[in-house]
Protein backbone atom coordinates (compact mmCIF):
# COMPACT_ATOMS: atom_id res chain seq x y z
CA UNK A 1 0.00 0.00 0.00
CA UNK A 2 1.27 3.46 -0.93
CA UNK A 3 1.48 6.35 1.50
CA UNK A 4 2.56 9.85 0.38
CA UNK A 5 5.28 9.78 3.03
CA UNK A 6 6.92 6.87 1.19
CA UNK A 7 7.47 8.98 -1.92
CA UNK A 8 8.78 11.88 0.18
CA UNK A 9 11.24 9.60 1.99
CA UNK A 10 12.74 8.65 -1.38
CA UNK A 11 12.53 11.90 -3.33
CA UNK A 12 12.77 14.53 -0.63
CA UNK A 13 10.07 16.54 1.08
CA UNK A 14 9.59 19.59 -1.13
CA UNK A 15 6.32 21.42 -1.67
CA UNK A 16 6.04 20.14 -5.26
CA UNK A 17 6.85 16.54 -4.32
CA UNK A 18 4.37 16.67 -1.43
CA UNK A 19 1.63 17.84 -3.82
CA UNK A 20 2.52 15.07 -6.30
CA UNK A 21 2.56 12.47 -3.54
CA UNK A 22 -0.92 13.51 -2.34
CA UNK A 23 -2.21 13.44 -5.94
CA UNK A 24 -0.68 10.00 -6.50
CA UNK A 25 -2.46 8.66 -3.44
CA UNK A 26 -5.94 9.57 -4.72
CA UNK A 27 -5.53 9.55 -8.53
CA UNK A 28 -5.47 5.77 -8.93
CA UNK A 29 -3.93 2.56 -7.60
CA UNK A 30 -0.49 2.99 -6.06
CA UNK A 31 1.93 0.71 -4.24
CA UNK A 32 5.12 0.97 -2.23
CA UNK A 33 7.71 -1.80 -2.50
CA UNK A 34 9.45 -2.87 0.68
CA UNK A 35 12.15 -5.54 0.59
CA UNK A 36 13.44 -6.77 3.92
CA UNK A 37 11.43 -3.95 5.55
CA UNK A 38 13.34 -1.39 3.47
CA UNK A 39 11.48 1.02 1.17
CA UNK A 40 13.02 0.65 -2.30
CA UNK A 41 10.37 2.04 -4.68
CA UNK A 42 6.84 3.30 -5.08
CA UNK A 43 4.68 3.76 -8.12
CA UNK A 44 1.21 3.61 -9.52
CA UNK A 45 -1.14 4.66 -12.26
CA UNK A 46 -2.99 7.95 -12.37
CA UNK A 47 -6.44 7.39 -13.87
CA UNK A 48 -8.18 9.98 -16.01
CA UNK A 49 -9.57 7.86 -18.85
CA UNK A 50 -5.98 7.09 -19.78
CA UNK A 51 -3.50 5.77 -17.24
CA UNK A 52 -0.29 7.63 -16.50
CA UNK A 53 2.30 5.35 -14.93
CA UNK A 54 4.63 6.97 -12.39
CA UNK A 55 7.42 5.69 -10.16
CA UNK A 56 9.95 6.86 -7.61
CA UNK A 57 13.04 4.77 -6.83
CA UNK A 58 15.54 4.83 -3.99
CA UNK A 59 19.26 4.25 -4.68
CA UNK A 60 18.83 0.72 -3.29
CA UNK A 61 16.44 -0.21 -6.11
CA UNK A 62 19.34 -1.50 -8.23
CA UNK A 63 20.02 -4.20 -5.64
CA UNK A 64 16.46 -5.48 -6.09
CA UNK A 65 15.68 -4.50 -9.69
CA UNK A 66 14.09 -7.83 -10.74
CA UNK A 67 11.83 -7.94 -7.69
CA UNK A 68 10.79 -4.34 -8.34
CA UNK A 69 10.25 -5.17 -12.03
CA UNK A 70 7.94 -8.08 -11.11
CA UNK A 71 5.97 -5.89 -8.65
CA UNK A 72 5.74 -3.10 -11.23
CA UNK A 73 4.55 -5.37 -14.03
CA UNK A 74 1.96 -7.11 -11.85
CA UNK A 75 0.60 -3.83 -10.45
CA UNK A 76 0.41 -2.23 -13.90
CA UNK A 77 -1.40 -5.23 -15.37
CA UNK A 78 -3.84 -5.18 -12.46
CA UNK A 79 -4.49 -1.45 -12.92
CA UNK A 80 -5.14 -1.90 -16.65
CA UNK A 81 -7.59 -4.75 -15.98
CA UNK A 82 -9.44 -3.23 -13.03
CA UNK A 83 -9.62 0.32 -14.39
CA UNK A 84 -10.50 -0.82 -17.94
CA UNK A 85 -7.72 1.30 -19.41
CA UNK A 86 -7.35 1.49 -23.16
CA UNK A 87 -3.95 3.18 -22.89
CA UNK A 88 -1.20 3.44 -20.30
CA UNK A 89 1.75 5.80 -20.75
CA UNK A 90 4.86 6.90 -18.90
CA UNK A 91 7.11 9.91 -19.30
CA UNK A 92 10.86 9.92 -18.67
CA UNK A 93 14.10 11.57 -19.70
CA UNK A 94 15.22 10.14 -23.04
CA UNK A 95 18.82 10.43 -21.84
CA UNK A 96 18.46 7.81 -19.10
CA UNK A 97 19.30 4.45 -20.69
CA UNK A 98 18.44 2.41 -17.58
CA UNK A 99 14.92 3.87 -17.37
CA UNK A 100 14.44 3.41 -21.11
CA UNK A 101 15.40 -0.27 -20.83
CA UNK A 102 13.13 -0.75 -17.79
CA UNK A 103 10.12 0.72 -19.65
CA UNK A 104 10.95 -1.29 -22.79
CA UNK A 105 10.93 -4.52 -20.75
CA UNK A 106 7.50 -3.47 -19.43
CA UNK A 107 6.35 -3.37 -23.10
CA UNK A 108 6.06 0.40 -23.42
CA UNK A 109 6.61 1.75 -26.93
CA UNK A 110 9.17 4.54 -27.14
CA UNK A 111 7.95 7.81 -28.61
CA UNK A 112 10.44 10.63 -28.26
CA UNK A 113 9.45 14.25 -27.87
CA UNK A 114 11.76 17.13 -27.15
CA UNK A 115 11.01 20.53 -25.69
CA UNK A 116 12.98 23.34 -27.30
Amino acid sequence: MFQPEDMLRISGDTEVMAANARLNQVAGPAHSVFIDDKLVACGGVRIAGVGEAWACYSPEVLEHIWDVFKHTRANMEQAVREQHLWRLYAEMSVQDKRHRLFLKRLNFNQIEAYVK
